[in-house]
């Protein structure tokens, strides 16, 4: 395995458990210094990269809502 292989395993993107079984979510991962964010019907399209604390208060907002 390349190291690359080997980062993008250890770095895998997830999704939430409530998505559904369609595809149509968002997925998530954690990389050094940021989280990264995109489409899963579209994995190797755009890629948004937020910083963690501001990602932490994104989805600390959701759980209020």
């Amino acid at each position: 395995m390349s190291k690359t292989e080997d980062q993008e395993s250890v770095m895998a993107w997830r999704k939430s458990k409530y998505s559904v079984a369609n595809g149509a979510c968002t997925e998530v991962r954690a990389v050094p210094g940021s989280v990264m964010v995109r489409d899963s019907r579209i994995p190797f399209g755009v890629q948004l990269r937020f910083a963690p604390a501001v990602w932490q208060e994104f989805t600390a907002h959701l759980k209020q809502a």
